[in-house]
């Protein structure tokens, strides 16, 4: 059985500014992703990991992300509130699960790593977080990510 590589992924939680939500995620071991707009099914994945358009976005989410790959949540440019490992495939719950499942339906399992301090992220090809909820990064390891 081959071994599958694991891959470093920025995924939005709320939105960059949203530390209370970022805090909450980190605790109960779950990312908050919204989308609300979007019915839930299954979208195209146009074979970019950095895509700009929110149907995209949720495809690379519900065929891309893999348990045991590496998320960073951003909290400001080339800042991250923590880093986790997915833990649970990507899905999706009933407006009525919890406080926060009427704004952000879609989840992914999580097991936190680290918290970040107020030092700047290394990043080897973008000068800045892309205006998008998810994207793959360019860290080839968890060594590359400080400066």
């Amino acid at each position: 059985m081959k071994k599958e590589e694991v891959k470093v992924w920025k995924i939005s939680v709320g939105s960059t500014s949203n530390a209370k939500l970022h805090k909450k995620s980190y605790e109960n071991k779950n990312l908050y992703i919204g989308f609300k707009q979007l019915e839930e099914k299954d979208y195209p994945y146009n074979g970019t990991n950095k895509p700009r358009k929110s149907e995209y976005q949720l495809g690379l989410l519900q065929k891309e992300i893999k348990v045991g790959d590496l998320v960073l949540v951003p909290k400001t440019n080339l800042r991250a509130a923590f880093l986790a490992k997915i833990t649970k495939p990507y899905y999706v719950v009933d407006s009525n699960e919890d406080i926060y499942s009427d704004r952000f339906p879609r989840r992914f399992g999580i097991e936190p790593i680290s918290k970040f301090g107020s030092f700047e992220l290394r990043s080897l090809k973008e000068k800045y977080w892309k205006n998008s909820t998810v994207e793959e990064l360019t860290f080839s390891s968890l060594n590359d990510l400080y400066h």
